[in-house]
């Protein structure tokens, strides 16, 4: 049993023993399209993010890498009811409309099991599979005043792809692709389809 554990412990030291941890910053945009409008209003497809990063190399080829991502509020609104408003001067004729607004967010940590292939001293194909653990917030004004705020949470398969390019000895630059299973959630009556996000960040080795 010493053994075993002496042979444990050995298998981990060796395994960890040249890791580079590292961290830092995606600037993305995800795309989402959804399958009907939320309660009328047609939701926007295209949501800036930020996602912050950390992770370590266990050897040259495989690691782990766990991250946090919050989206841009998008504004989308419906107009509806049209009403004829006169006036004596008919150049000042006008129409007043009854106005709903819907304002999503999209937030979500994420875990990943990376892999990495030097193709040269200064570059690497990269690419992971995960979990990504989403939050979406929808804040929903009618013309009456009334608010609705809509959470989900749901987890969902995460897959990424890429290219790591080395900048410096300890700086790097990383565009990415990232496809998550978003067609899992329901969104109230808008259901969305599987998202894909665009990345381009910087990573400091540590």
């Amino acid at each position: 049993m010493v053994k075993l554990l002496i042979g444990v412990i050995s298998v981990v030291y060796i395994s960890t023993a040249n890791c580079n941890p590292y961290l830092g910053m995606d600037a993305q945009v995800r795309h989402i399209n959804f399958k009907q409008d939320f309660y009328g209003i047609t939701l926007k497809r295209h949501y800036p993010q930020c996602n912050v990063f950390v992770g370590y190399m266990l050897n040259d080829h495989f690691g782990l890498e766990a991250g946090y991502s919050l989206s841009k509020n998008q504004y989308t609104s419906k107009k509806s009811n049209p009403i004829f408003i006169p006036n004596k001067n008919p150049r000042l004729n006008s129409i007043k409309y009854d106005m709903s607004h819907a304002t999503p967010k999209f937030s979500a940590w994420n875990m990943n099991l990376t892999g990495s292939l030097p193709l040269n001293e200064s570059m690497n194909l990269i690419g992971s599979v995960g979990v990504t653990c989403l939050k979406i917030q929808i804040k929903n004004i009618f013309s009456n005043e009334q608010t609705i705020h809509y959470i989900k949470h749901k987890s969902v398969l995460r897959l990424s792809g890429g290219v790591q390019f080395k900048l410096l000895d300890y700086v790097g630059l990383r565009p990415t692709v990232i496809w998550e299973n978003t067609s899992r959630i329901m969104l109230g009556n808008a259901k969305p389809k599987n998202s894909i996000q665009y990345g381009l960040g910087i990573i400091l080795t540590i």
